[in-house]
């Protein structure tokens, strides 16, 4: 399967089995969709996966607009639910009968819906088994660890495991199944604009971070050839052979980072992007990923897994409404 919305099916069954999509099974029916062991000549994939941390007020973000359905969601929330004047309409073909809209700040995403290119995967999470507000009172279904935790329920956003600690993400352990189609590409298969994160942890790869700004690389280190004080005095720590076992893993390490940032940094002035983004710091990090995507021929690879983020929803009582709606239009401006 090669179109996106097979890819989001899959997506969705495997994320709502009971073990997660850690189950071997499922990983695999994912990485079938994501990335097809045989490819023709030219393709291309990458997942690029946007976190929204602090937890995002998804009912505000997706809202029914049917009349019965409306006054469902508005009666609960009271004065934080969107006025039905204000939601922006989507066009979905398979709720026949029921509509649906966007929050208000979301005309980017609206419009990307609206043509196709965008699609709603609802009724996702981190639950183990469909549960009534009884079930989880009286404990009669199996649980989430530590369910209403912020740190706990983002992890298990990221692992797609949520009966247990986890060190693997699932993006990670997509990308462990597909990096053989790299080949010998000395780029990383996962690139990171948001610094650590679990979702792109494998078993085998863990993920590269970068700037989202232009330039990477060692301020003051010029290369091998570089006949400069510091440079020179780089070289020379990289090089020494250190009986600790730690120290020359952290020297194997540097050494390795420094020659994956010139290989990214060489890519990418081969490449250029004319498309004009926001001036927002979401944007900026997600026009590195576009970027990085249109230097993949100089890179030399065909799969790829990226992680971007952007933060501040933890949102509460009277400030929800007016800080959502900047996130969102970050969100919205910079996706579209």
């Amino acid at each position: 399967m090669t179109n996106r919305r097979d890819f989001l099916r899959q997506l969705a069954i495997a994320s709502l089995a009971t073990t997660g999509i850690g189950a071997y099974s499922d990983l695999r029916r994912i990485a079938a969709a994501a990335a097809p062991m045989s490819k023709a000549a030219g393709d291309y994939k990458a997942l690029v996966c946007l976190f929204l941390f602090g937890g995002n007020d998804s009912n505000n973000m997706v809202i029914p607009t049917s009349a019965t359905e409306f006054a469902q969601y508005q009666g609960p929330r009271a004065n934080l639910a969107i006025p039905a004047a204000n939601i922006l309409p989507i066009t979905i073909g398979n709720t026949p009968g029921r509509t649906f809209g966007l929050h208000p700040a979301m005309a980017g995403i609206r419009d990307l819906v609206n043509a196709g290119k965008a699609a709603v995967v609802a009724n996702a999470g981190p639950l183990l088994a469909p549960t009534t507000r009884d079930q989880y009172r009286n404990r009669l279904v199996p649980l989430p660890q530590n369910l209403f935790s912020h740190s706990d329920q983002q992890a298990q956003w990221q692992s797609s495991i949520s009966d247990g600690a986890t060190s693997t993400g699932w993006g990670g352990r997509i990308a462990d199944l597909m990096k053989e189609l790299n080949g010998t590409a000395s780029t990383s298969t996962c690139i990171s604009v948001a610094g650590n994160n679990l979702w792109e942890n494998g078993t085998t790869i863990s993920s590269f971070k970068v700037s989202p700004n232009t330039g990477f690389g060692y301020k003051y280190y010029k290369g091998a050839a570089a006949t400069d004080p510091v440079s020179r005095g780089i070289r020379a720590l990289l090089e020494d052979t250190r009986a600790h076992l730690f120290e020359q893993t952290w020297s194997d390490t540097v050494e390795r980072s420094i020659a994956s940032q010139q290989a990214l940094q060489d890519a990418l002035n081969t490449s250029s992007l004319a498309t004009v983004f926001p001036d927002t710091g979401l944007a900026t990090s997600l026009r590195m990923v576009a970027r990085l995507i249109g230097a993949r021929a100089a890179m030399g690879v065909t799969r790829q897994v990226y992680f971007a983020s952007i933060g501040g929803f933890d949102t509460h009582g009277a400030e929800q409404l007016g800080r959502q709606n900047e996130l969102l239009a970050e969100v919205s401006g910079a996706v579209k």
